[in-house]
């Protein structure tokens, strides 16, 4: 699809994109470039319900709370050594 930018810099997103990515007046779209490729990326109505589960590790490695608990382990092991 060709789009016409406007002496203002606007496009208009044809209808065919906007239904099929729930696009509405007041949605909000991510701009970037990268190696002479604009990218327009619709952001999430609700960024909270978006970014849950981003901070999960990979299957098979230990937690950060796992490795933190580990470390305070080791300390209070250490600690008690010293006396």
């Amino acid at each position: 699809m060709i789009v016409t930018v406007s002496t203002k810099g606007q496009i208009v997103i044809p209808a065919k994109i906007r239904k099929a990515f729930h696009l509405r007046e007041d949605s909000k779209l991510d701009v970037s470039r990268k190696n002479g490729v604009i990218t327009l990326r619709p952001l999430s109505s609700d960024p909270i319900e978006e970014s849950f589960g981003c901070l999960a590790g990979k299957p098979g490695e230990p937690s950060l709370v796992d490795i933190l608990l580990a470390e305070r382990k080791a300390e209070m092991e250490r600690e008690d050594g010293r006396f």
